[in-house]
């Protein structure tokens, strides 16, 4: 198995462990305001964008939460910044 873990320094090769940067290239970024069922939209959303203009993607897109979801109970005030690699 491969997981993919951000991390801000350099990291060494371990016994089992390794590491792979990310190939640089361009990302397609959008935030999204709402619960689970926005995102899950918004992410159907620009794939269909994607496939419109031909863009791949390079790598499997990821969430960065903006908002602390155990301070702000009411989902409809979340907000999730979507990031797609594209070429």
């Amino acid at each position: 198995m491969m997981i993919a873990i951000p991390v801000n320094k350099e990291l060494s090769d371990e016994g089992d462990f390794f590491v792979r940067k990310m190939v640089r290239g361009n990302f397609l970024v959008t935030d999204v305001k709402g619960g689970v069922y926005t995102i899950n939209q918004a992410q159907r959303q620009v794939r269909l964008y994607m496939d419109d203009y031909k863009r791949t993607s390079m790598a499997i897109p990821f969430e960065v939460l903006i908002t602390d979801r155990s301070a702000e109970p009411d989902s409809s005030k979340w907000v999730t910044r979507l990031y797609n690699p594209v070429m």
